[in-house]
């Protein structure tokens, strides 16, 4: 059975999460400095939004978006946890952010969802 509506989303999704990984795994002083453009927790929700609307648009059925959802707030956690053995710290704020991001992405997913179904609606009423 084929769980993905896009297998090339499916691999750009791989991709960010594992570039998002390597980013934060990286000791510290080896990750440039960019809090004079935004703050450090709006890094990380965009970052957990863009990851999951990734996988909500990548994914075919409910159940697969739900999985590769839950799979990216499990590594954002996970990386949380490891970050102490590369010389960063544990916050439990970045989870936070990471959850929201994905929250963030639930939402325009299914408004995009929503307004697109309008705009097909009112357009077959023509």
């Amino acid at each position: 059975m084929n769980y993905l509506k896009s297998y090339y989303l499916f691999w750009l999704w791989l991709a960010a999460i594992s570039l998002v990984t390597l980013g934060s795994l990286l000791p510290i002083t080896h990750v440039p400095d960019t809090s004079g453009l935004v703050t450090d927790k709006i890094q990380h929700a965009l970052a957990y939004a863009l990851l999951g609307v990734l996988a909500l648009i990548c994914a075919k059925t409910r159940e697969v978006k739900l999985f590769l959802l839950i799979l990216t707030c499990a590594v954002g956690v996970l990386i949380e946890f490891l970050q102490p053995l590369t010389g960063r710290y544990f916050e439990l704020n970045d989870i936070v952010a990471n959850s929201f991001g994905i929250i963030m992405a639930l939402i325009l997913y299914y408004l995009g969802r929503v307004m697109n179904s309008h705009h097909q609606i009112k357009n077959t009423k023509k």
